[in-house]
């Protein structure tokens, strides 16, 4: 089985980060930021899609195969929850730094370079240990038999680049999931938790982020075969911080989502 590669999204947190410099090197306590309910339905869709991946094989395809886009995808739907809440600071003076008005056009995934480690998917779970191929590293393990899909401290270590010498940009991102959810054709209960951090180099200066969400389904219904949520409800918990010019500043939001959300 050969991995398969995936575009790396939110990258809005990597922007964030332009307006929190300060001369004050201590951490503050999190600030209240706004719930972003938009950024929690895009979360819960891209959750959606990777738990039906898994427990619906595409017709003709090979179990494992659908077990490895499931678990990419779980490192999307990862990603989109960066965007839970959104910072009062804003992306206010992003372009006034150098390089990083280009990073949604010049960030991407490095060239494969070949297969490594253990990538062992059967019909109902997945092993990684070292499971690389370019710019993705993948640890740990994940089970989707009879509907119950569960990850421990599955890992994702993404390292990427600029295209160009010009723009001089580099990231790395490291990923964890926790996931213990209860699924049908047509709905979601349980909770997604992931964590992360984000170390970005652009334009000579660096920036760092890191966040951790947790989204709590109750009875999230859906289409059969996927799509935006329909009914149900989550209870939406995430913490940000960004750092630049040697300061940073957490940001906090507790919030529902009711579904359909507006």
């Amino acid at each position: 089985m050969t991995i398969k590669s995936f575009a790396l999204v939110g990258l809005s947190s990597l922007l964030l980060v332009a307006g929190c410099g300060s001369s004050d090197d201590s951490k503050p306590a999190a600030a209240e930021g706004t719930p972003n309910k938009s950024g929690a339905s895009s979360a819960t869709t891209s959750t959606i899609t990777a738990v039906q991946t898994a427990i619906k094989p595409s017709a003709g395809g090979t179990p494992g195969d659908s077990g490895q886009a499931s678990a990419n995808q779980l490192a999307s739907a990862a990603q989109a929850t960066q965007n839970l809440v959104t910072p009062a600071a804003g992306g206010a003076g992003a372009k006034s730094l150098p390089g990083l008005e280009l990073l949604a056009d010049f960030l991407h995934p490095l060239a494969p370079t070949g297969q490594t480690g253990t990538c062992t998917c059967t019909a109902d779970s997945c092993t990684f240990a070292a499971c690389a191929n370019g710019s993705v590293t993948i640890d740990g393990t994940y089970s989707f038999g009879g509907g119950k899909i569960k990850a421990t401290g599955l890992k994702y270590t993404i390292n990427v680049g600029g295209e160009g010498a010009s723009t001089g940009v580099t990231a790395a991102v490291v990923i964890t999931i926790d996931a213990d959810i209860t699924a049908t054709a047509t709905s979601i209960d349980g909770s997604f938790h992931s964590a992360g951090s984000t170390n970005t180099s652009a334009g000579g200066q660096s920036y760092s982020s890191t966040w951790d969400s947790t989204l709590a389904f109750n009875k999230v219904t859906f289409p059969s075969g996927g799509g935006a949520a329909t009914g149900g409800s989550e209870h939406v918990s995430a913490t940000t911080n960004v750092s630049a010019g040697g300061g940073s500043q957490a940001y906090q939001s507790n919030f529902d989502v009711t579904f359909p959300a507006n």
